[in-house]
């Protein structure tokens, strides 16, 4: 991770414009520990420290959780919201394994309409898709007529 945030800090100061960087103190150093050390400009801003985003604050390989339920896309226009809801609300009921992990609910490759709130009340439910292009799954947020 302390890699991704050199990365992306130096990406963040290379967009800066060179002379405002020149005649500016750091606001990204090296601290004593040999991590990042973020400070604030004359304004309050400061960089935001991403380096403990992902799963387990980042490091960890995400774990592999077993397919527990399937839903696939409807025809037609229909709303999908209360499906998907009462999916997350089944798995969300089921008791976790030994690491916390309650099963995936699977979106088979479709479009889906969500023109209300998913809420997941539960830790340990995974919700994942069939790919990431317009022929995989796709979540559409939906007005409601």
């Amino acid at each position: 991770m302390k890699r991704t945030s050199i990365i992306l800090t130096t990406l963040f100061l290379a967009t800066l414009d060179a002379s405002r960087v020149a005649n500016a103190s750091p606001s990204v150093s090296s601290g004593s520990d040999g991590r990042l050390a973020y400070t604030h400009d004359k304004q309050g801003n400061q960089i935001p420290d991403f380096s403990r985003c992902g799963y387990m604050g980042g490091g960890v390989a995400i774990p592999v959780v077993p397919v527990a339920r399937e839903l696939s896309p409807q025809a037609g226009q229909a709303d999908d919201t209360a499906r998907i809801q009462a999916a997350i609300d089944a798995l969300s009921s089921v008791k976790p394994n030994e690491h916390g992990l309650r099963g995936t609910l699977l979106l088979k490759r479709g479009l889906y309409r969500v023109a209300g709130t998913l809420k997941v009340a539960a830790s340990g439910v995974v919700i994942r898709g069939e790919g990431q292009t317009a022929n995989d799954t796709i979540l559409l947020a939906a007005c409601r007529t």
